[in-house]
């Protein structure tokens, strides 16, 4: 079976100079700033649709740009679909890899049910038609639709393919059998991104059990639905907490490190409902700010105006007798409070996800999975030709991504030339 499957993957050998794992922000604009050297990249990531965490941000902006950067990935998307020298390996799982001679090798399986993005005119009818609510979901970027895999009845073991026979513009494609492929590498980057802190885990706070007890990422789904937008008067909103360090600077769960982007997060999500509803009262409860912009002092000073800031998290959020959340904190004077919201925003913090890949990625490191330790320097001695980029080497914004990608890229390239010129990269 091993044979007839090697044998399968051998007539879709893909040769890139550099795979790149993840299509989040980091490895968009790793490929493109690989491209602009003349470096060839495969972006590989389980998704069917490039973007990553960030493709789920919300825009910010009031009556002016609030520079969150949630419009960007949309650019780098747009970019990385137009080049050449590219190529997106979506819906892709990798089943295993291995170094060679040459450099690196990697297994991949492609899911059996796709919609050909540069096929599909967004007609729609095949999400008519699909049984499966949720399984066939729109393209935020481009209008086309894609397959949400997990949601398809063939992930679920049965039989069907209305939405291929529906499809006017022959763009779906349904097998009974995931399609294998192999890539091979000179260097892997990995750009997996961040994964999101378990507010669970912080049981004081109680989300999962408390109406009203929302994460960050949450806040950003009821922004992007526009259930704010489309509230109507009978739902009152006058109040919102928000909660940082959710998640992180926390040594009793190992993640003594700051987030880095849940101020500024906070503090646009605050602005932004503030300008949607000029009465709500927004209360920010941290330890310290951390600087998010370039005039940070001047953000902040505005902000204060419009948010009640407590330094201090609070001690216990607990279901008060209305229903709703109610936060128990010392306040500025140092006096208990206990105080009720409509809502309380959980700053939740980030994680590194190469604790996860490490399972196919046998060569990334032992200590690979922690933020902050100096373990994630480019290029590591021990992992030649692995590459981090973005916040897979530790917590970063938007933009503090791509930068960092640019650094990146600019590594591989020398790598890549010591590689072609002989020189020993030991």
């Amino acid at each position: 079976m091993a044979e007839a499957v090697d044998s399968m993957c051998e007539e879709k050998i893909m040769h890139k100079e550099v795979a790149i794992i993840g299509s989040g922000i980091a490895g968009l604009s790793l490929a493109h700033e690989l491209s602009c050297l003349g470096i060839g990249s495969a972006i590989i990531d389980r998704q069917a649709v490039a973007g990553g965490q960030a493709a789920g941000f919300a825009c910010k902006a009031t009556d002016s740009c609030q520079r969150c950067g949630a419009c960007i990935v949309h650019d780098y998307v747009s970019k990385v679909t137009i080049d050449d020298m590219i190529e997106p390996l979506l819906s892709c799982h990798i089943l295993d890899s291995s170094r060679t001679s040459a450099g690196f090798e990697l297994l991949l399986n492609e899911v059996p049910a796709r919609i050909d993005q540069a096929k599909c005119s967004g007609c729609g009818i095949c999400k008519k038609v699909c049984p499966s609510p949720g399984a066939i979901r729109i393209n935020p970027y481009t209008g086309s639709f894609f397959i949400e895999y997990s949601e398809c009845l063939l992930a679920r073991g049965f039989s069907c393919s209305v939405c291929e026979q529906a499809c006017f513009d022959d763009a779906i494609s349904i097998s009974s059998e995931s399609v294998p492929k192999k890539v091979e590498a000179l260097a892997i980057a990995i750009a997996t991104g961040f994964e999101p802190f378990d507010a669970t885990i912080k049981k004081r706070f109680g989300y999962g059990r408390i109406p009203g007890v929302i994460t960050s990422l949450d806040l950003e789904n009821l922004f992007r639905s526009g259930y704010f937008q489309n509230m109507g008067s009978e739902n009152s909103f006058s109040s919102i907490a928000f909660v940082q360090c959710v998640g992180s600077r926390d040594i009793k769960i190992g993640r003594n490190y700051c987030s880095r982007v849940c101020c500024g997060y906070a503090m646009r999500s605050a602005r932004l409902l503030k300008f949607m509803f000029p009465s709500i009262k927004v209360t920010m409860f941290f330890m310290d700010l951390q600087t998010f912009d370039r005039d940070f002092e001047d953000r902040v000073m505005a902000a204060s105006r419009e948010v009640d800031l407590i330094r201090g998290i609070p001690s216990e959020i607990k279901l008060g007798a209305s229903g709703k959340p109610e936060v128990v904190y010392n306040d500025n004077d140092d006096e208990v409070r206990v105080e009720e919201f409509d809502m309380v925003t959980l700053s939740v913090g980030m994680g590194p996800t190469t604790p996860h890949i490490g399972g196919y990625l046998g060569f990334i490191g032992a200590n690979s999975g922690n933020y902050g330790d100096g373990s994630f320097g480019n290029p590591d001695p021990t992992t030649t030709g692995v590459f981090r980029a973005g916040s897979a080497n530790g917590p970063r914004t938007i933009q503090e991504s791509i930068e960092h990608a640019a650094h990146v890229a600019c590594e591989i390239d020398r790598y890549l030339c010591k590689i072609k010129s002989g020189v020993d990269v030991e």
